[in-house]
């Protein structure tokens, strides 16, 4: 097997020799591992975009084609991985290096802006986010979100997280350091490998990177308050969902998330904008969904704090 491309920031994880690691889940387009100093490190196939602490394969459409199984021991080496039960070796010197920093190259477009936004408003109306009870929460309090005011919830589900969730917007967009026990009344919430709110909070954090450089806001402030968001979590949710999490707080995500958000704020086409959309709505079931939800969110909001297009209500 061979790697088409590698993590720059796990490639220089990988200059420790002596990595070991277990695998920690299976399948079909993905194998987690966690290394021996808790490193959490993920298999791709060829057609997924690539990710933080990712390693993309040539040639493999499917994981559940090998014998591969949880606790299987698999060695790193500066230019191979090594899945010893198996002899099945993996080579990673020739791998091409990604980048997951946040990319801040665009042309600045108020108007497309508004209109993409309203076009991730149309999707999100007909899509499957288990999310959208929170946006009927917001439209009592923020203009923008009138649309999914005919949204009605009223399960007990719905009446256990609004009240949390409301009172973590407020501390979101006011960055108060209250965020940091708020986040931990909400994460975890939600069924899946990656919980329906911890991945809207994803969407929400990345975008409060993006739109926060957009709007000339410093960027510093954004990751204060993500870092806070995620301090304290290990345990709340599960492990894949953890990790997506802190890495989101930092604006790391994958390449189809990164696109999307770009192409949010950035002069591209229409059509591009959508393609972006369909790529990302089609993680998991609903998590694509989850995910635009976010982005979605935080950015209404920070469009009415900075920009006056949508009154911020405090």
């Amino acid at each position: 097997m061979v790697a088409e491309s590698i993590c720059e920031e796990l490639k220089t994880i990988l200059k420790n020799d002596n990595l070991i690691g277990k695998i920690h889940s299976v399948f079909q387009n993905a194998i987690n591992i966690i290394s021996n100093d808790n490193h959490f490190i993920t298999l791709i196939t060829i057609d997924k975009p690539m990710a933080p602490q990712a390693i993309r394969l040539f040639d493999i459409k499917s994981f559940l084609n090998y014998e591969i199984e949880k606790e299987m021991e698999i060695s790193f080496r500066k230019e191979y991985i090594w899945l010893r039960d198996l002899n099945i070796k993996i080579t990673t010197d020739k791998a091409f290096l990604w980048s997951p920093n946040p990319i801040f190259s665009y042309t600045k477009d108020k108007e497309e802006i508004l209109i993409k936004l309203s076009i991730m408003e149309k999707y999100l109306l007909s899509g499957k986010s288990f999310c959208l009870s929170f946006l009927n929460a917001l439209s009592r309090q923020h203009t923008g979100f009138e649309p999914f005011s005919d949204k009605i919830y009223y399960d007990d589900t719905y009446r256990f997280i609004n009240d949390r969730f409301l009172k973590f917007i407020y501390a979101f967009m006011k960055e108060e350091d209250s965020i940091k026990d708020l986040s931990k009344k909400i994460i975890g919430f939600g069924i899946g490998l990656t919980p329906s709110m911890d991945d809207f909070i994803c969407g929400m954090m990345v975008s409060k990177v993006y739109l926060s450089h957009y709007f000339n806001h410093k960027i510093d402030s954004a990751l204060r308050v993500n870092s806070l968001i995620i301090e304290d979590i290990d345990g709340r949710t599960t492990r894949v969902s953890e990790e997506m999490l802190k890495f989101s707080a930092k604006g790391y995500v994958n390449q189809d998330i990164r696109n999307l958000i770009i192409s949010l704020i950035s002069k591209v086409s229409i059509e591009e904008f959508e393609r972006n959309i369909k790529k990302v709505a089609d993680f998991g079931f609903s998590s694509g969904d989850d995910i635009i939800s976010g982005i979605y969110t935080c950015s209404s909001l920070l469009f009415n704090q900075y920009a006056g297009g949508r009154t911020w209500k405090l």
